[in-house]
């Protein structure tokens, strides 16, 4: 078993809460007072292990589909106000960040005073101090655009006055921060703890985030940065791809891919480059499952969009609207095995319960919106990554040991292919990067040979759609990606603000077949002439300022020098 998770247990004063642990047994940190914090190797990597409560996990962020085109909240009193389309500068704060940056700081201004340190040990606390400190501060300006930057640990009473620093320069300062960490980080670990890989795999996303020369943040050799990045990983050889290599039907694949966002196998995978593990017996679970499954044995959390299943293509690797097998009457057959995996349909079994999500009485609290009860689907769907049958929604699905992942193996390969396409034309490198991950759950190989074939990639954009579009099956449910994505591929502007949509349904006469209930009425679903009922209540309304969140209020209003960015 690879242990590649953290169980961050100390209580801080610095008021963070932990969801993922790492396990030691030493006195708390809020027990220790600047005199007696750093003075053993013990200390120091305590005090460095703080910094892993800031690490994303692809479990915990599942809902934040929900900001975009792939889905709707069920639970309707739970909508954020960004969901409705406000953009209020009240609802922001970056205080939780610029904490942790003050404790990797705390980290450069005391590790002198430890004594009894190995080269070794030190330069992995430092490279651990240098890593998040990169990683934050690229969140920072992935949210906020120019950010103040500091690099001692100031306090709160110490910051007034301050002023943003440009973007650009703070993402200098983050790549010279991933590249310090890179030279002082050990290859690899099976301990939890960050690497030179790992290290290198956020270098690459934050480049590859700002490569873009159609955004409005932009670096010139961010693409470049983020092949080789990426290609260091890959040819490290210390990661791959969950169950790669099996063999067997469309079933047999859906099931195994499945299966790795079930409990720990995620974990114990080496297709994570560092996992967030969630843990019942400290109180530490996560109520995902419970949260997101259909209604009455959950509450009805992240309801898939139906552009969301159109993007999922046929089993010959055919775009929908240019499938010739593809049956709109039975949407599931002859598709990507990952579509089953990510989405519950009307008449799927689930926990041993036939799911029905017909807008008619005998659907019960499971009905399409709004004849069910309140958090039932809005778009007739419901998610299903995490769902682990082992674990019952009603009771263990609010606190269970779980674990999601920080980075999989998966965005590595797709950043790579992302980032070569972009500074060639097809290379053939890009393509046997993207067919890693599509043969993984036996889809066919895009190729630009046969032009007969559905997956003939003919231009560099082609291949280009065909990685966004891997990028979106691939992720979706699990964390932030498609928000991100959108804007820096430049296309949120279209994709966010555009309709979001539930299945196709038709309600007619037929007595002789209506269930008990439903007024002798029958519903027929995913017909071509039915009725598709647009969210209304949820629409982001996305527009090109949106580009960057708004400056917290509440630190403008501690600090006035902090400027507002524009449009809000």
């Amino acid at each position: 078993m690879k242990t590649k998770f953290f169980s961050i247990c100390a209580s801080l004063a610095l008021a963070i809460g932990a969801s993922s642990c790492v396990d030691l047994d030493t006195a708390p940190l809020n027990q220790k007072s600047d005199a007696t914090m750093w003075q053993t190797p013990e200390d120091a990597e305590q005090g460095v292990s703080v910094l892993y409560v800031y690490l994303p996990s692809s479990m915990s962020q599942a809902s934040s589909d929900v900001y975009t085109d792939n889905a709707v909240h069920g639970i309707k009193w739970a909508v954020s106000q960004q969901a409705h389309g406000v953009w209020n500068p009240t609802d922001y704060d970056w205080a939780i960040e610029y904490q942790y940056i003050r404790w990797a700081n705390l980290v450069f201004a005391n590790i002198d005073k430890v004594q009894g340190f190995t080269e070794s040990q030190r330069n992995n606390v430092l490279g651990q101090a240098y890593f998040f400190r990169a990683l934050i501060y690229s969140d920072l300006i992935r949210q906020f655009g120019d950010v103040p930057y500091t690099d001692q640990p100031m306090d709160l009473s110490e910051q007034e006055g301050i002023v943003r620093e440009d973007w650009h320069t703070v993402y200098d300062k983050v790549m010279a921060d991933f590249d310090q960490a890179i030279t002082l980080l050990p290859e690899y670990t099976t301990d939890g703890r960050v690497n030179k890989q790992v290290a290198r795999g956020f270098k690459a996303k934050t480049a590859l985030y700002f490569a873009n020369p159609e955004c409005q943040h932009y670096v010139a050799d961010g693409y470049q940065t983020a092949a080789t990045a990426t290609k260091a990983i890959i040819d490290s050889g210390h990661y791959g791809l969950y169950d790669e290599g099996y063999t067997g039907t469309a079933k047999d694949y859906t099931g195994h891919y499945e299966e790795m966002f079930w409990g720990l196998n995620m974990d114990n995978s080496n297709e994570s480059l560092i996992s967030v593990r969630n843990i019942a017996s400290l109180n530490k679970g996560t109520n995902y499952i419970g949260f997101n499954c259909f209604p009455k044995l959950g509450w009805g959390g992240t309801n898939p969009t139906q552009s969301l299943v159109d993007t999922f293509e046929d089993c010959e690797g055919a775009p929908i609207s240019e499938s010739k097998i593809f049956d709109p009457l039975h949407p599931k057959a002859n598709r990507d095995p990952r579509l089953i995996a990510n989405v519950i349909f009307s008449g799927d079994e689930m926990y041993g319960v036939t799911v029905n999500t017909t807008p008619l009485p005998s659907s019960g609290d499971r009905a399409l919106y709004p004849v069910g009860c309140g958090d039932a689907t809005l778009t007739g769907y419901q998610t299903k990554k995490w769902l682990n049958p082992d674990v019952y929604p009603e009771t263990e699905g609010w606190n269970h040991d779980a674990c999601g992942s920080a980075m999989r193996f998966t965005e590595v390969l797709l950043m790579y292919a992302e980032a070569l396409n972009e500074m060639s034309d097809r290379p053939q490198e890009s393509l046997d990067a993207v067919n890693r991950v599509r043969a993984r759950v036996g889809m066919p190989a895009l190729q630009k040979t046969d032009a007969s074939l559905p997956t003939y990639v003919g231009s560099q954009d082609a291949l280009r759609q065909r990685i966004r579009n891997e990028f979106r099956v691939e992720f979706c449910f699990e964390g932030d990606h498609r928000q991100w994505d959108a804007r820096r591929w430049n296309i949120a502007t279209d994709v966010l603000n555009a309709p979001r949509y539930s299945y196709k349904y038709k309600i007619i006469e037929d007595p002789a077949n209506a269930l008990p209930g439903d007024n002798g009425q029958v519903c027929l679903l995913y017909v071509a002439d039915g009725q598709q009922d647009q969210i209304t209540n949820q629409v982001i309304s996305y527009q090109p300022h949106n580009y960057v969140y708004p400056i917290p209020q509440s630190q403008i209003d501690l600090n006035p020098n902090l400027i507002q960015n524009p449009g809000y």
